[in-house]
């Protein structure tokens, strides 16, 4: 992936839809927003998956009531789409 500088970190196309003060909601990702010196994200395809919260939690760098609060939000953002 290659970060558009000039928008905050942004890919092209790429639009914030929530934050909050480590992590922010796109129409692509759930990422560490960028002001906090990291960047690390999670597809929005894979946001569903049970194993967010626990290999979260494992990280000392993760405030983990911001992270399980975006998401929440990503996961009402971005629905499961089980194929018919």
């Amino acid at each position: 992936m290659s970060r558009d500088d000039d928008n905050r970190n942004l890919l092209q196309g790429e639009v914030v839809l929530w934050s909050n003060k480590q992590w922010r909601v796109t129409n692509l990702v759930l990422e560490q927003v960028p002001e906090d010196g990291g960047w690390y994200y999670i597809y929005a395809s894979d946001l569903h998956r049970d194993m967010w919260p626990d290999h979260m939690r494992e990280k000392g760098w993760v405030d983990f009531s911001s992270f399980m609060e975006a998401l929440t939000k990503a996961r009402e953002l971005h629905p499961l789409r089980i194929a018919a």
